[in-house]
C-alpha cells in the first residue's frame, strides 16, 4: 500500500491500475494545503521578526549614540574639573552595561530569524519530499483510488502495489484430467482464468 503522507487535493495522477512501474516513478502530486497554511505563516512570522528587529536596532543605535554623546560631555566636563571620574566611571559602566544588553537582545532576535528560516526550508523540503507521491519499488498498481480534484488525508491509502519480482515467481498447482494428460508437456506455458473474481 502507498498511503499519502500529507492531507490535499490531487492534482494530478501519472499512473492508473493495471500499469507497471520502476521503483521512485511519479505515481501523483498532491497540493499541499495544510503545508502551504503553515509555510504561509512560517513567511508571515519571519517577516514580523525581520522588522521588529529592524526596529529594536533603530532604537538600540539611537540609545547608545544618546549615552555615547553624554559620555563625551561629562568627559569633557571631568578634564575641566567640573565632575569626578568617578562619575564618568559610572557612566562608562552605564554605556557598557547598555551595550553588552543590545548585544544579547540582538543575538536572540538574530536566534529566532535563524530558526524560523530553518523551520520554513524544513517545510520547503517536506513539500517537495511529499507532495510527489512516488513508486517505493518496481511494481504493478493492482488498485487505485485516487483522482485529479479528490482531497485526500494523510495516511489514506493511494495505491495498492504488487512487487514486480512477486509477479515473475507466480507458481499454481493444477489438476487436469488424466485424459489430457497426453496433450500436456513440463514447462509449456499456459493461459490461467479465474473462474470467480
Amino acid at each position: 500500500r502507498i498511503q499519502s503522507e500529507i492531507s490535499g487535493r490531487i492534482l494530478e495522477v501519472y499512473t492508473h491500475s493495471g500499469e507497471c512501474v520502476l521503483g521512485d516513478t511519479q505515481l501523483a502530486k498532491i497540493d499541499p494545503v495544510d503545508q502551504d497554511l503553515k509555510n504561509s505563516r512560517s513567511k508571515l512570522h519571519l517577516r514580523h521578526l525581520q522588522k521588529q528587529d529592524q526596529i529594536e536596532d533603530k532604537i538600540s543605535q539611537k540609545r547608545l549614540s544618546y549615552l555615547r554623546s553624554e559620555l563625551d560631555r561629562v568627559k569633557d566636563l571631568v578634564h575641566n574639573g567640573a565632575l569626578s571620574v568617578d562619575q564618568y566611571a559610572s557612566r562608562q559602566k552605564e554605556y557598557d552595561s547598555l551595550e553588552s544588553e543590545i548585544l544579547s537582545r540582538n543575538n536572540q532576535r538574530e536566534f529566532l530569524i535563524t530558526q524560523e528560516k530553518a523551520s520554513l526550508t524544513i517545510n520547503n523540503q517536506s513539500i517537495s519530499k511529499t507532495s510527489i507521491v512516488r513508486s517505493p519499488i518496481d511494481s504493478c498498481i493492482v488498485d487505485s483510488s485516487v483522482y485529479p480534484g479528490k482531497t485526500v488525508q494523510s495516511g489514506e491509502t493511494l495505491f495498492v502495489v504488487q512487487d514486480k519480482s512477486a509477479l515473475n515467481d507466480l507458481k499454481s498447482v493444477l489438476f487436469f484430467p488424466a485424459k489430457d494428460a497426453k496433450r500436456i508437456k513440463i514447462g509449456q506455458s499456459v493461459k490461467i482464468i479465474p473462474s470467480t473474481s
